[in-house]
């Protein structure tokens, strides 16, 4: 049966509207798709800043008066470990605690590696290696057993590029 004038415009009516709807929806999506990145890059910094905060707590705590009296008393050990002394491990134990805390917090993506790196790579390989027989007799420490592993294999650090122009 044909369609009479009034019921064409409103199939016609309908349609515009569909069409307009469409449009609307699809410029709706594109603009919540933007947003939603713009959060996801935010959300990423604020991330970035607070492992970055973290790893610069761990050099604060590091530098604090606490930390270097153990420092003092746990050299001595291992001095003498390192002679062939038997030596009671107990004034190494708050300062291996704090290297497992700081390679579990940079294991667990808490702390920024590359600055903890940076700071204490050559500080973790030593006392590791003086602690060594202490460290392997079952005392635990895994996060520090897995960062002295993955720092120990690259001990010099990579070569600078040269800023010559010509290469």
């Amino acid at each position: 049966m044909p369609m009479d004038r009034t019921e064409k415009a409103f199939r016609v009516t309908e349609l515009i509207v569909l069409a307009g709807s469409a449009v609307w929806v699809g410029i709706s999506t594109h603009y919540v798709g933007q947003q939603v990145s713009e959060m996801r890059i935010a959300q990423n910094f604020a991330v970035d800043m607070e492992k970055r905060k973290k790893a610069l707590e761990f050099i604060q705590r590091f530098n604090s008066r606490e930390v270097h009296s153990t420092l003092e008393e746990a050299a001595k050990v291992m001095e003498a470990a390192s002679k062939g002394r038997d030596v009671d491990w107990h004034p190494v134990q708050p300062l291996l605690n704090f290297y497992e805390e700081m390679s579990m917090s940079v294991k667990e993506g808490l702390a920024e590696e590359d600055i903890v790196k940076r700071f204490f790579k050559n500080i973790i390989l030593f006392t590791y290696k003086r602690s060594q027989p202490f460290i392997e007799s079952g005392q635990g420490y895994p996060y520090l057993k897995a960062i002295y592993s993955d720092w120990s294999k690259n001990q010099l650090p990579p070569p600078v590029k040269s800023l010559d122009r010509k290469q």
